[in-house]
C-alpha cells in the first residue's frame, strides 16, 4: 500500500507546490508523461518481465496504473514547471535519481520486485530516458513562436 502513500504525497504535493494556472499549458506535457509511463511499464513489467508486481491479481493490475496515472504524470508537471534556463542535464539526472530512489524504495517494501539479471542503475537511465522525452515534447510545445523575435530593419 505504499503506492497510495506515494501518490496522496504526489497529489498533495500538487495541491501546495504546483502553479495550478498553468496546468492548462501544460495538459500535453502531463499527457504525455502518463502514455509515455504506460508505454514504460508494458515493456519493463508485462512484456520483458524484467519487474514483477507483489500480489494478487488486483494488486498487479491496478498499482502501476494509480502510480502513473498520478505520480508520474506530478514528476513531470513539476520537472517542467521548475526547469532552469542552464545546467539542464543535471536538473533532469536529479529528477532521474529522486525517482529511481521512489522505485528502489517500492522495491525495498515488497511492492516490486527486480529480476535477478536487472542491474539497479539501469533504473535511473530508463528514467532518464523518461525525462528527456517529456523535456523533448515540452521543446517542441514551445516551438519557434513562443521565443522573442528581434526585427531587423530594412532599410
Amino acid at each position: 500500500m505504499e503506492v497510495f502513500l506515494y501518490a496522496g504525497l504526489a497529489i498533495l504535493l500538487f495541491l501546495f507546490l504546483g502553479d495550478k494556472r498553468q496546468l492548462r499549458h501544460q495538459l500535453p506535457i502531463v499527457i504525455t508523461a502518463t502514455f509515455v509511463r504506460f508505454l514504460e511499464q508494458f515493456f519493463v513489467i508485462d512484456l520483458l518481465k524484467l519487474w514483477e508486481i507483489n500480489g494478487p491479481h488486483w494488486m498487479q493490475l491496478w498499482l502501476p496504473i494509480i502510480a502513473d496515472v498520478t505520480i508520474w504524470p506530478i514528476a513531470a508537471y513539476f520537472y517542467v514547471q521548475y526547469l532552469p534556463n542552464s545546467k539542464r542535464f543535471w536538473y533532469t539526472l536529479g529528477w532521474a535519481v529522486a525517482l529511481s530512489l521512489y522505485v528502489y524504495s517500492l522495491n525495498l517494501f515488497g511492492v516490486i520486485r527486480y529480476r535477478e539479471d536487472w542491474f539497479r542503475y539501469f533504473t535511473i537511465l530508463l528514467i532518464l530516458g523518461f525525462f528527456a522525452i517529456v523535456h523533448v515534447v515540452w521543446a517542441w510545445l514551445l516551438g519557434p513562436w513562443s521565443k522573442p523575435r528581434t526585427f531587423v530593419n530594412s532599410q
